[in-house]
């Protein structure tokens, strides 16, 4: 069955045996992808080193169930009214970010690839309106693939995203505009990646979202979902990082990029389960001896949300 097909497939069941399907499909998708299961293994052994290798499988046996469940639910959203979607989530701390808006500058929503990440825009969308809301998009490689996800996003969210693009972003922050930004990617050195600490390692980091924070004077605000229940989930914004202005730039983008890190690290040791263990975070660290996580991995290979320069 083609990508398109499976998901019309979803569309059409009804909710609790499409959730279902999707848990039963991130369960599966660990014996069909099995380098993706030994990166995540090998994650969950750099996080968290005093865990025995019982506890780190039944963690990611969880987090492979709901990345299924999450990855349904997010398919279905693009046929739901803004009615169905606010169904969904519960709100904490959003007066923070309506308070932020209220400044003008627009604001950055910071997140990681934690819990149904993607329910943030498309609810924020409708919660806020007819404030401007939108997020910056990573292209697929796989053609299908980043049809189906443009098309997706596009409905679900009522608005195109934003391309990885640092005058794009900017743009749309000067128009008031809530831009979300995913901030939990490897970023090689060669790439103006920072190596500063996540999860007790240090890890290569994009510094994209201090360097806009620091540069337009928008309000950088993070943001992060939890399941309340197998269909609701809870969207909690907080804290907003103001960056400090010492006129040493480096050290500032860095001190903003470390307690970025430091936040969403948080998130994980309270529920592991709901963060992406399958990407190579750690690779090239020299807290892991200086090598990857995975063989064939250099320096320069990863994709970063965003675009600066």
């Amino acid at each position: 069955m083609g990508i398109a097909a499976g998901v019309r497939v979803l569309d059409h069941l009804p909710e609790p045996a499409a959730l279902a399907v999707g848990e039963r499909a991130g369960q599966l998708a660990a014996f069909l992808w099995p380098r993706r299961r030994r990166i995540a293994r090998a994650n969950l052994a750099a996080a968290f080193p005093g865990w025995d290798a019982g506890k780190r499988e039944r963690v990611l046996d969880a987090h492979l169930r709901l990345l299924g469940r999450t990855a349904a639910a997010w398919l279905r959203l693009a046929s739901l009214p803004d009615q169905e979607i606010l169904a969904l989530l519960e709100w904490e701390g959003l007066p923070l970010l309506e308070k932020a808006l209220d400044r003008g500058r627009g604001a950055l929503v910071v997140t990681a690839h934690y819990g149904c990440f993607e329910l943030i825009l498309p609810g924020l969308r409708a919660r806020l309106a007819p404030r401007r809301v939108t997020a910056v998009s990573r292209a697929q490689p796989n053609p299908q693939l980043r049809a189906l996800f443009d098309e997706r996003r596009r409905r679900s969210a009522g608005a195109a995203t934003l391309p990885q693009n640092a005058l794009a972003i900017q743009r749309a922050l000067r128009s008031g505009t809530a831009v979300g930004l995913l901030a939990d990617h490897y970023r090689s050195q060669r790439r103006g990646g920072l190596l500063v600490p996540f999860l007790g390692k240090r890890a290569w980091t994009n510094p994209g979202p201090a360097i806009l924070a620091l540069r337009t004077g928008s309000p950088l605000i993070l943001a992060h979902t939890r399941p309340l229940t197998d269909r609701r989930h809870l969207v909690t914004f907080g804290p907003e990082i103001v960056p400090a202005q010492t006129g040493q730039r480096a050290s500032d983008i860095a001190a903003v990029t470390e307690r970025l890190n430091d936040v969403i690290g948080a998130w994980i040791r309270e529920r592991p389960e709901l963060w992406l263990w399958a990407h190579r975070r750690f690779r090239d660290s020299p807290d892991l001896g200086g090598a990857t996580l995975e063989t064939g991995a250099g320096p320069g290979r990863g994709r970063s949300p965003i675009t600066l320069g």
